[in-house]
């Protein structure tokens, strides 16, 4: 252990008169492992979204009515004469045949002053996107059915919720979590940790599900906004866009939404095409940045060697063996690979981000491993000596 401590205080030695350009290098490591670990977070999460709205379509597609209401238009349509208007479209899509999934994720609420997302959705939220639920009360799936009842009373009401993994520190089973708000939530199950949700009309990413409240969907049919809120947040799963002809029909006759149904099909390729263009981005830019600073510290450690090859050669003399000199040069660079792995482990949460990066550290090492061994290997002691007499 002595012998250990005192390579690794001459490693630290040698850092005094390269402080600057240690903390150049340092930086450029840091920084080129953030992008290139960015990017396989791209890379993963594209995946993921991909392989879970693959799975909601399976040989269908998913489509939502898109918004493209103006805002003096949007207040027009919420005013109270239009309720009738609004319950005749609402009534046409709760009639139709179609298989249809509420993921309404717009009104978080605060619990113990930090926000947690309230996803109100039906009973097909779980089984489409395969979300799986650790604990559960038996027959929870009936909660989940929609309710019609007034804002006034379901605020009031204590709704069943099926809730994060994070949730699991501090509560149990059939207990309530109450908001700051002061609405409650009956907890009816537990997810599994680390379960996640994908709309790509929302985002790019998958959303994660730890800290949500997952509750039933309610309509109050004498509130526009209420009724507004369900058919924007529905998903429609049918195989041609011809199935929703009854709907875009009444929504014309009604004079409501100046939108169209857009295809999650469709939106995919938009999704690919960005997630491609972020990847070449900033994982050109990373890797590029990563080759120039491993280039640039194999030249620092060339340069380190050269000067203190005299020193080494006197060590080796003096009862030092060529794997305390090899630990003194690679500790360094060692150190410095671990620090920017620790600082991805805490900026990504993906395995398969950690994994790579850290791959990639290990490589890297090797490389300085070996280049290093052979350089201390390929001259004996004496010709050190002479050389640098």
């Amino acid at each position: 252990m002595k012998r250990f401590l005192c390579n690794i205080g001459h490693s630290f030695s040698l850092w005094k008169s390269h402080t600057a350009e240690m903390i150049f290098k340092s930086l450029q490591i840091f920084v080129s492992l953030l992008l290139i670990g960015f990017m396989v977070h791209q890379y993963t999460s594209y995946q993921a979204l991909y392989q879970q709205i693959q799975h909601l379509m399976q040989q269908k597609d998913v489509y939502v009515l898109w918004d493209c209401n103006d805002n003096e238009w949007s207040g027009h349509i919420e005013r109270s004469n239009y309720t009738k208007s609004w319950n005749h479209l609402l009534d046409t899509i709760i009639n139709s045949n179609l298989k249809r999934l509420v993921v309404d994720n717009e009104q978080p609420v605060d619990i113990s002053d930090r926000e947690a997302e309230v996803i109100r959705t039906n009973e097909n939220f779980f089984q489409f996107f395969e979300i799986s639920i650790s604990e559960k009360e038996t027959n929870w799936e009936t909660y989940f059915k929609t309710y019609f009842e007034s804002e006034e009373e379901w605020k009031k009401k204590t709704k069943p919720a099926i809730v994060g993994a994070a949730y699991r520190k501090d509560y149990k089973l059939g207990d309530c979590i109450t908001s700051d708000s002061g609405e409650r939530f009956l907890i009816k199950g537990f997810l599994k940790k680390n379960q996640s949700y994908a709309l790509p009309t929302q985002s790019k990413e998958m959303v994660s599900l730890n800290r949500a409240l997952i509750i039933p969907v309610n309509i109050d049919r004498n509130e526009v906004y209420s009724i507004q809120a369900y058919i924007k947040y529905c998903l429609y799963i049918t195989k041609g866009r011809e199935t929703l002809s009854d709907i875009e029909q009444v929504n014309r006759e009604e004079k409501l939404n100046d939108g169209y149904f857009c295809s999650y099909r469709k939106q995919l390729v938009n999704v690919k095409r960005d997630t491609i263009e972020g990847i070449l981005q900033y994982g050109t830019f990373g890797v590029i940045l990563f080759v120039f600073s491993i280039i640039g510290f194999l030249g620092m450690l060339i340069q380190l060697m050269m000067e203190c090859e005299k020193e080494y050669a006197v060590h080796l003399l003096c009862g030092a063996q060529i794997k305390d000199i090899l630990l003194r040069l690679l500790f360094q660079i060692g150190l410095l690979l671990l620090c920017g792995d620790i600082l991805c482990f805490i900026a990504f949460y993906n395995g398969q981000v950690r994994l790579a990066v850290l791959l990639l550290s290990l490589i890297s090492f090797l490389l300085f491993f070996l280049y290093s061994t052979l350089r201390l290997h390929s001259e004996s002691i004496m010709q050190k000596l002479r050389r640098n007499e």
